[in-house]
């Protein structure tokens, strides 16, 4: 990899609303799936409740127990609801959602400026990424906070993705669209972080190295911020 401008010589995502436009997923998932609207809003409390819990050892499993608790129903019909409707069916949706707009020229620009790009998301990446498009990119990782057994903004996976780059954290940059997870968290760990915000302060603790509104805004200060061989 090669170091440009001030140092950050990898970029690492968020998926969910950052990639796409969260109303209009929502839009679609409403209509396809407005029977499920009650289960779904289950497995969001049960997601909201295994953040604060940290990291877990089986984190499907464990989800699976609390979502089926509290629908008063067996395990093994919660595990088949959440394989079924939120893993599989879901996924197959995203093809008909569009990336936001200049997501496709600020990928383009750090890969021409040997800039490592990466994903590190609390939902399964990789059919999200195929469906939109972008599965050709040269992505050095794919962390699936899942698998690593702990949604963000839990540090574990931004550690191990470190680990793998290896780099040091200030070299890293995360771009993501919730303070908590994707500025506070990362920051933590002494990793530069850009907000996908209207705001212009957090109000709540460290401030993003960049807030922006859409990806070409981001091009645009990350060239000015940190430079690039091309700027």
């Amino acid at each position: 990899m090669k170091d440009t401008g001030k140092g950050v010589r990898a970029v690492l995502f968020d998926v969910d609303s950052t990639f796409y436009s969260y109303p209009l997923m929502a839009l679609i998932l409403i209509w396809k799936y407005w029977p499920f609207i009650p289960f779904n809003a289950v497995l969001m409390l049960v997601r909201r409740r295994l953040r604060k819990m940290g990291l877990q050892g089986d984190f499907r499993s464990k989800q699976a127990e609390m979502f089926s608790r509290y629908l008063h129903i067996p395990k093994r019909w919660g595990e088949r609801y959440l394989d079924y409707v939120v893993y599989r069916h879901w996924n197959q949706n995203f093809a008909h959602v569009p990336p936001r707009k200049g997501l496709r020229e600020f990928l383009d620009f750090l890969v021409e400026n040997g800039i490592a790009i990466g994903i590190i998301s609390d939902y399964p990446p990789e059919a999200k990424v195929r469906q939109l498009g972008l599965w050709d990119y040269p992505w050095e990782l794919m962390i699936d906070c899942e698998r690593e057994g702990a949604l963000k903004p839990d540090t574990h996976a931004f550690e191990k993705a470190i680990d793998r780059l290896q780099l040091p954290p200030e070299k890293v940059m995360y771009v993501g669209d919730k303070y908590r997870c994707d500025v506070r968290a990362p920051a933590s760990i002494g990793m530069k972080t850009a907000w996908l915000t209207w705001r212009r302060k957090s109000g709540k603790g460290p401030e993003p190295d960049i807030y922006f509104r859409n990806f070409r805004d981001l091009m645009i200060q990350f060239k000015e911020t940190f430079g690039s061989k091309n700027s």
